[in-house]
């Protein structure tokens, strides 16, 4: 089952990175081919490199999300700052930007997360990618604080479907021994009612 969560999370991570790379490489293929043909061109050169530093912050992006932190107590996060860079390269992807409205008008200020970043953000990120095949869809997101702790919550209204659709979703075991934690921790919670979907991501404590 390790295995099968592994393939699943890595799959989500290396197709989102391969469409959100594509367009800016064909852009610099493109105006390299340009100028191969017909000579230097100071205009295509600056396009080249503006591509060439968005691919850039994609990949950086991208490992920043996955990289897991050792050591729970040596940094803490900004939800809101973790989730926004998440969103935009999530919206990179034509299908999620027609299919997801984002509501993020509760993201604001700075909710401290720690231990594994990554964790919320691969959650999230792979339950975009599942919401979008049920489009369209309304994402609101709230961070809720109990004392400490950091909660994302995430509220799904797919408005064009009858029934709730199925998403998947690794039990919180699964999850925690692909994180090799040393314990089961409650990393999400669902609840399903009214046609409306709410999935509490806790931050790892």
């Amino acid at each position: 089952m390790k295995e099968k969560l592994q393939a699943i999370l890595t799959k989500d991570i290396v197709a989102g990175l391969a469409h959100n790379i594509n367009t800016p490489l064909n852009l610099i293929l493109g105006y390299a081919q340009q100028m191969q043909s017909k000579g230097f061109n100071p205009d295509h050169l600056q396009k080249i490199l503006v591509a060439g530093f968005k691919i850039d912050a994609i990949l950086s992006g991208t490992l920043q999300g996955i990289m897991l932190s050792e050591d729970a107590d040596v940094k803490e996060y900004n939800l809101v700052e973790l989730l926004s860079k998440e969103i935009v390269l999530l919206t990179d992807d034509l299908r999620v930007k027609r299919a997801v409205k984002f509501g993020t008008d509760k993201l604001i200020g700075t909710w401290p997360v720690t231990s594994i970043p990554a964790a919320m953000c691969m959650l999230f990120a792979s339950l975009i990618h599942q919401i979008r095949e049920y489009a369209p869809a309304d994402v609101d997101l709230e961070p809720i604080s109990f004392g400490v702790y950091t909660s994302l919550e995430l509220k799904l209204n797919f408005r064009e479907q009858e029934q709730v659709p199925q998403l998947y979703l690794p039990s919180n075991q699964e999850l925690c021994e692909y994180l090799d934690l040393s314990r089961t921790i409650e990393l999400f919670e669902l609840n399903q009612e009214d046609g409306i979907v709410r999935i509490r991501i806790n931050d790892l404590r």
